[in-house]
């Protein structure tokens, strides 16, 4: 009997790993790191906890999500149709090489209402970040636009194009934005009649991503009145700062008080907006709004 119940128990055991095993295969795979060999082709739905390395061929689709970014090695492609990467982090694309001969990765994004906070959108629908970087927004093709959860939110590190499939027309609400007008006064009093200039502070933040940093000043404009261009050498009034001391860099632009416009002030406060390029008519990208006290009173 000892011997019988000792087989049964060892029976038992090796069902229940059967069973357990059988279940972690049928499981989506979750690890760490995931690499994408060259020559090959995969379909990514799934969490990586880790980065995501192309080599080869990697179809994003919902449900993607690589936490500490994605890496599109030269000679690769990477096709995103949904998913994110983790808060901060990068999708970085590779350019060729020459010894040895090997192209540049292809990177395409498909979807629609499609907007940059550096460079510009050409025609043939391929965008270069300025300066190297650049933050991706719209909407997935395969998304809904009621779900934010579906909207494109990427930080691109590129000196080559990334290619936008537009899928469809689509239009899109600006981003709410944190700024900050006059920063360290309050109330923020304005005097229309001086001939000075507002400090705006746009700020970086870590939920949800946005780096002020990579927002070109010619397009920030507070209340209509573009930031202030220098006599010599034609720069914006623009510097990096940690304004809230929060470890994150952000954007102080200076805008001229004699170029506001006071009926586009609101609700006791003005909005500051990004647009898609430095036309003040182009669509707007951002918005962040911040009080303000006129004086003296109109």
């Amino acid at each position: 009997m000892e011997n019988t119940n000792k087989f049964k128990n060892v029976g038992f055991s090796a069902i229940l790993w059967a069973v357990i095993a059988a279940v972690l295969c049928a499981a989506p795979p979750i690890q760490a790191d995931v690499t994408v060999p060259a020559g090959q082709e995969w379909d990514i739905d799934y969490d990586v906890k880790g980065f995501l390395y192309v080599d080869g061929i990697a179809n994003l689709d919902t449900g993607a999500y690589a936490a500490y970014g994605i890496e599109a090695h030269s000679g690769s492609t990477v096709n995103i149709w949904g998913g994110n990467i983790g808060a901060g982090f990068v999708v970085t694309v590779f350019a060729g090489t020459v010894d040895p001969p090997v192209p540049a990765a292809v990177v395409t994004v498909y979807g629609t209402a499609f907007a940059v906070s550096s460079g510009t959108i050409e025609a043939d629908g391929s965008w270069t970040p300025g300066a190297g970087g650049g933050i991706l927004t719209g909407e997935y093709e395969n998304g809904n636009p009621e779900d934010p959860t579906d909207d494109i939110n990427l930080l691109f590190y590129s000196d080559i194009p990334i290619y936008l499939e537009d899928t469809g027309s689509g239009s899109k609400e600006p981003i709410p934005v944190d700024i900050d007008i006059k920063p360290g006064s309050y109330p923020n009093s304005i005097n229309l009649g001086s001939n000075g200039v507002i400090p705006v502070a746009i700020l970086s933040t870590d939920i949800p991503y946005f780096d002020a940093t990579l927002i070109l000043a010619e397009r920030v404009f507070l209340a209509g009145a573009g930031v202030v261009v220098r006599a010599k050498g034609n720069n914006t009034m623009a510097h990096e700062e940690d304004i809230n001391e929060d470890g994150l860099m952000d954007l102080v632009v200076k805008v001229e008080t004699e170029n506001l416009k006071s009926e586009q002030f609101q609700d006791g406060g003005a909005y500051l907006r990004i647009h898609e390029s430095s036309d003040p008519e182009s669509p707007v990208l951002y918005e962040g709004w911040d009080e303000i006290t006129i004086v003296p009173p109109e």
